[in-house]
C-alpha cells in the first residue's frame, strides 16, 4: 500500500523561506482570492464562490468538475477518507468441530450402553411390563440425545456444534446398524416380547 503522490506546487503557493503575504492585500486581478475568504468589497465573487467566501455547490468548477490544481482530492493532496481497517482474521474451526463429532458419536454409544444397561435393569423388576421400561429408556435416550445434541448446537461454540452433531449422528448409526435395537425403536420390542 503506498500513498498518494504529492500534488505538484502552485504558482501561488508559498515556498519555504518566502516572506509572509502582507494582510489584507487584495490578491492580483488574475487570480482568485485564497479558499475561504471573502473576495475584496469592490470585486464581484469569482465564478464557483457563492456570496460570503463559501463554496458554491459543485464546487469550483461546476457540477461534476473534474479535478483542479492540486490533483482530485483539493489542495491537500491525501485521500479524504483513511483506509479502512483489515477486516478481523476468522479461525478456521472446522478441524474442531470434526474432532468433536467423532467424539460426540463416541459419547452417544457410551450414554446408550449406560441407559441400555439401566433400561434391561429396569425392565428385570418390573416383571410382566418390560415395554414400559423399554418405552421410558427409549425416551430418556431421544431426550439426551437430541434435547442434549440441540442445545449443544445452539450454543454456538466449534467445540458444542460438534459434540451436538456427533450426539445425533451416534444415534442415527446405532439405530441403523442395530436395527433399532439399542435405541428402542424396532417395534419388536413391544409386540413380540423381544425382552
Amino acid at each position: 500500500m503506498s500513498t498518494p503522490p504529492e500534488p505538484p506546487e502552485r504558482p501561488q503557493d508559498p515556498r519555504p523561506g518566502d516572506p509572509p503575504p502582507p494582510p489584507n492585500q487584495p490578491p492580483p486581478p488574475n487570480q482568485p482570492p485564497p479558499p475561504n475568504q471573502p473576495p475584496p468589497p469592490h470585486q464581484p465573487p469569482p465564478p464557483g464562490q457563492a456570496q460570503g467566501g463559501a463554496p458554491a455547490p459543485g464546487g469550483p468548477y461546476g457540477p461534476g468538475g473534474g479535478s483542479g490544481p492540486g490533483g482530485p482530492y483539493g489542495p491537500g493532496g491525501g485521500a479524504p477518507y483513511a483506509w479502512p481497517p483489515p477486516p478481523a482474521r476468522q479461525e478456521n474451526t472446522t478441524g474442531v468441530v470434526v474432532a468433536l463429532t467423532f467424539a460426540g458419536v463416541v459419547l452417544e454409544v457410551i450414554v446408550n450402553a449406560v441407559l441400555a444397561v439401566a433400561t434391561l435393569a429396569a425392565a428385570d423388576g418390573l416383571g410382566s411390563h418390560k415395554e414400559l421400561a423399554v418405552v421410558g429408556g427409549a425416551v430418556i435416550l431421544a431426550a439426551i440425545v437430541f434435547g442434549g445434541g440441540t442445545l449443544l448446537i445452539r450454543h454456538r461454540q466449534p467445540w458444542s456444534r460438534g459434540l451436538g452433531l456427533g450426539l445425533m449422528i451416534g444415534w442415527a448409526l446405532v439405530t441403523i446398524l442395530s436395527a433399532g435395537f439399542c435405541t428402542g425403536v424396532n417395534t419388536s420390542l413391544y409386540t413380540n416380547g423381544g425382552l
